[in-house]
């Protein structure tokens, strides 16, 4: 049986979730609040490891070429990535410019 995306951020009720625009054992895209930045990034960390491009630093070609399917990635995002049950899962982070929300996009990546 597959992972399931959802699964891994596990019980996110504590968290505020503005919009769940996507949420399955596929795919999950859902805007967050910055002021719960904190509680989303632990969470990540917590099965995907320490973002392997943090805010501010420039993405690698590789990092570019896999966030490609789901928008691309740009220097103030913040990209994560882990192999997990023999599939590459990337979750993508983008503040929004009113600096209150973001978009977090968890998706397998296709190799």
């Amino acid at each position: 049986m597959p992972i399931s995306l959802p699964g891994l951020l596990g019980d996110v009720s504590s968290l505020t979730v503005d919009e769940k625009r996507r949420w399955t054992d596929e795919s999950v895209e859902i805007i967050g609040l910055t002021a719960e930045w904190k509680g989303w990034n632990q969470r990540l960390e917590s099965f995907l490891g320490p973002a392997l491009k943090p805010a501010g630093k420039k993405p690698s070609p590789e990092q570019e070429r896999r966030a490609d399917p789901s928008g691309g990635i740009r220097k103030n995002q913040i990209y994560f990535e882990k192999a997990i049950e023999g599939r590459t899962v990337v979750a993508l982070v983008w503040p929004w410019g009113d600096n209150t929300h973001f978009t977090l996009k968890l998706y397998p990546c296709p190799d």
